[in-house]
């Protein structure tokens, strides 16, 4: 998003602080839908070399904001999950999740 972004406002040039203003507002929209398109293009064309060098940026920003929970995270979503299924059934009965989560507690 970020590179159509600046492609999008390359075009602009540099106006007046309230012009910038102004179409900093009203290009959101723009720049979100041409983003959206691109990422839906990429998905079906990942193995073309051009887009695979595109994306890849975003891919390589994703995987150092991005890791695999830990066994703590999995327990309270877990139990959450739980919590809301015997809000909704009172009569649900839960059973073991897993057998590494009931060795954890």
């Amino acid at each position: 998003m970020m590179v159509i972004a600046i492609l999008v406002f390359s075009l602009i040039g540099k106006p007046s602080f309230a012009v910038m203003f102004a179409s900093r507002i009203i290009l959101v929209p723009v720049i979100a839908a041409l983003s959206y398109e691109f990422t839906r293009f990429s998905a079906g064309h990942c193995h073309n070399p051009i887009v695979h060098f595109l994306i890849k940026p975003g891919l390589a920003l994703q995987s150092l904001t991005t890791r695999p929970p830990d066994i703590k995270q999995i327990e309270v979503a877990i139990t959450a999950l739980k919590k809301t299924v015997e809000m909704d059934n009172p009569d649900y009965i839960p059973q073991k999740a897993c057998p590494e989560c009931e060795a954890a507690t």
